[in-house]
């Protein structure tokens, strides 16, 4: 019997992470499967750690939009978190 470990990333996390093209400054989230309650996004800069929003989803989210027009120029990481435990990251440069 073969098994094979599952992460919480696998069903549950940021699947893409693009500039909505109808609104300049904002990412548009696209999750993999509908966020549960008490989740979240978080955009934090990669060089100094600071947070820039968080955005809290509601139930059955599948998609997010995050305002970045506040942001400076730099790597910023945004995390998904569930009950305040962090489940996915990904990288995007603010140009």
């Amino acid at each position: 019997m073969e098994t094979a470990a599952l992460s919480i990333e696998e069903e549950q996390g940021i699947e893409t992470l693009t500039p909505a093209a109808s609104v300049g400054d904002v990412l548009a989230v696209g999750l993999k499967s509908q966020a549960p309650e008490n989740a979240a996004l978080t955009v934090t800069s990669v060089l100094d750690g600071t947070t820039g929003t968080t955005t809290s989803l509601q139930a059955a989210d599948e998609t997010a939009e995050i305002f970045v027009g506040n942001l400076k120029p730099g790597v910023y990481a945004v995390t998904y978190t569930i009950d305040g435990m962090p489940v996915d990251t990904a990288k995007f440069t603010k140009r």
